[in-house]
């Protein structure tokens, strides 16, 4: 029975023995996956945040350049004249006012040759101007007057674009 006690005694510890080799191997395979894990984990935080200053950035760059617009139009809405007058009998006036006739141009122009001006004039044939450059010079008459019409169009040189800036 000694014997058998003492075979049984070593059987268990070799059985005991393996067990917790094979417990220790899978604890330390689950604390590498674990570490894999926490490892993609962070990465994803990481690139999760990148993304996201990255669209703070965006978002403030388009809330700068929305303002600017803002203030620009504000500005140009400033710089108009009033159009309504102060007092309330001329602003009545105004609403209230309708064309009776037509004026005629003989009242403003005056006539010594004796052109028959009742009668509508016909417009001249059109003229084909041939111009080196006509975009250039289209854009310098639209520059000097203070209108920009798709701008992106044309190739503009700094003088041009300053000139269109402060108009």
């Amino acid at each position: 029975e000694k014997e058998l006690t003492t075979a049984f005694d070593k059987k268990a510890g070799e059985r005991k023995m393996a067990l917790q080799n094979d417990i220790e191997k899978i604890v330390a395979s689950a604390q590498e996956k674990q570490a894999v894990v926490e490892t993609a984990t962070q990465d994803c935080i990481d690139r999760q945040q990148l993304l996201f200053n990255k669209m703070k950035v965006e978002i403030a760059a388009f809330k700068a350049e929305i303002t600017n617009k803002y203030k620009e139009h504000l500005e140009l809405l400033a710089s108009l004249p009033d159009a309504v007058p102060n007092d309330p009998s001329e602003i009545a006036a105004a609403v209230a006012f309708q064309y009776d006739h037509i004026p005629s141009i003989e009242q403003y122009v005056e006539n010594p040759q004796g052109f028959d001006l009742s009668e509508p004039v016909e417009e001249p044939a059109e003229v084909e101007i041939e111009a080196e450059e006509p975009a250039e010079k289209f854009l310098e008459t639209i520059v000097g007057k203070g209108f920009v019409i798709n701008s992106d169009e044309f190739d503009i040189d700094s003088e041009e674009k300053e000139t269109q800036e402060e108009n």
